[in-house]
């Protein structure tokens, strides 16, 4: 504030930037088989939220239900689900439906 008021011209933003990746983040491999997994005839209409209490139930824990939905999202595979019937009425509401 004191050198905008003061007619100083701003400089660049001297905070210290973190630009390296955390120790457990997935790796490219982790991710490819996240997607396959999310991907497979199993999971393949089902979101993250019920993807990993299904994978958690037979004893699997590939990542967590943010991380599933970040990698999914940066696929560009994240769909969003929704009831139809009950969200007729909702314009932001993208419903896939299976062709009979």
């Amino acid at each position: 504030m004191q050198r905008w008021q003061a007619g100083e011209t701003l400089t660049e933003d001297r905070r210290p930037q973190r630009h390296d990746t955390p120790s457990h983040a997935l790796n490219d491999a982790e991710r490819s088989h996240l997607l396959a997994v999310a991907n497979s005839a199993e999971f393949a209409d089902l979101p993250p939220s019920q993807i990993v209490p299904r994978l958690a139930d037979q004893g699997i824990y590939l990542a967590s239900e943010s991380t599933f939905y970040r990698i999914l999202k940066a696929a560009r595979q994240l769909k969003q689900f929704c009831i139809p019937e009950i969200f007729d009425d909702v314009p932001f509401c993208t419903c896939q439906l299976a062709e009979v």
